[in-house]
């Protein structure tokens, strides 16, 4: 028996990094997932298969023996064994897993592929260990793994891919979430600039100009806001117009805040120059991937003059299921 769990990746539509600082974060589920097959073993011996990351190894008795990737492997993988070890901790007894996990979620584009990873493992083993861990619980676990990667994330990429859907989200309010409840699509072009980016070290550069810069930064989050509140009536009213010109202005917030870089600028210019409604970064920045919003009878005339300057270009569509997990005999 095993078990196959799916979690979705996501878009920040509004508000990354400006969340870190308790603003809201308007959130998009994309139909790109982390799927992690889980059976157990005879032993209790954790084998796990990353083609994700490009390593696989096996944690015995506190020991780590490298199957591929050598022994980096295992600072790639400790994340994930937080999430495993935790798990098994609420479950009572120790047991072997053979873990295999693969991904159509970009990696280090801003994609949320990490926080998939551990919202599909914390998923799949609850369901191959008979737990019934809800969501809130799963969310809770994946964040704890997302922490020894990302310093101070602010929690909303396992959020998004835990719950799927569009949501609005707060790390300040008390359930974090509040669903926006659409019934269309947002017509979004993803473009992988190829540059990898770590959240972690964008995240203090915000934080350096927040510590150097106050007042300054305070009124960067007061225009945020604005935006914000701006950004919620357009979605309501499906007005692509205003709602591309409220994403342009974003991305000048986080270009202010050091966090945009050649690449994405690059690809903004074009998509603009193309006739998108509007343009930015998506996730930590420095690298990783640009979103557009532009009519579909654009889109691909946008793909073509932007293909050459990045790695990749995805259509994407909103995941509304977030992570689901089914036992196969």
């Amino acid at each position: 028996m095993k078990v196959i769990s799916r979690a979705p990746g996501k878009l920040i539509l509004f508000g990354e990094h400006f969340v870190v600082y308790d603003k809201t974060a308007i959130v998009m589920a994309i139909d790109r997932y982390v799927y992690s097959t889980i059976s157990l073993r005879k032993d209790k011996d954790i084998h796990i298969n990353s083609e994700t990351l490009g390593v696989e190894g096996v944690f015995s008795n506190g020991k780590y023996r490298p199957r591929k990737g050598g022994m980096e492997g295992k600072e790639k993988l400790q994340p994930l064994m937080k999430c495993i070890n935790a798990v098994l901790a609420i479950y009572g007894k120790r047991v072997g897993l053979n873990i295999q996990i693969s991904s159509d979620i970009p990696v280090a584009a801003g994609l949320g592929s990490s926080a998939a990873t551990a919202v599909s493992l914390a998923a799949g083993l609850s369901e191959l260990l008979e737990l019934g861990l809800s969501k809130e619980v799963i969310n809770r676990l994946a964040y704890e793994s997302e922490v020894m990667i990302h310093y101070t994330p602010s929690g909303v990429d396992n959020t998004i891919s835990t719950y799927g859907g569009l949501l609005r989200y707060n790390k300040g309010w008390k359930n974090k979430i509040r669903r926006l409840r659409i019934k269309y699509d947002i017509p979004l072009l993803i473009a992988d600039t190829g540059r990898p980016r770590n959240t972690g070290v964008q995240v203090s550069i915000v934080r350096s100009i927040y510590n150097n810069f106050p007042k300054l930064f305070l009124e960067i989050l007061r225009v945020y806001d604005k935006i914000y509140r701006n950004a919620i009536n357009a979605i309501k009213k499906r007005d692509l117009k205003e709602l591309g010109l409220l994403m342009n202005i974003n991305q000048g917030l986080l270009s202010a805040v050091g966090v945009s870089s050649i690449e994405l600028d690059i690809l903004v210019n074009i998509a603009l120059d193309r006739g998108a409604y509007g343009a930015k970064l998506t996730g930590a920045g420095g690298g990783g991937c640009m979103i557009t919003l532009v009519d579909k009878d654009r889109a691909h005339d946008l793909e073509k003059s932007i293909s050459k300057y990045c790695k990749e270009v995805l259509f994407v569509s909103t995941d509304n299921k977030g992570v689901t997990a089914k036992i196969v005999k």
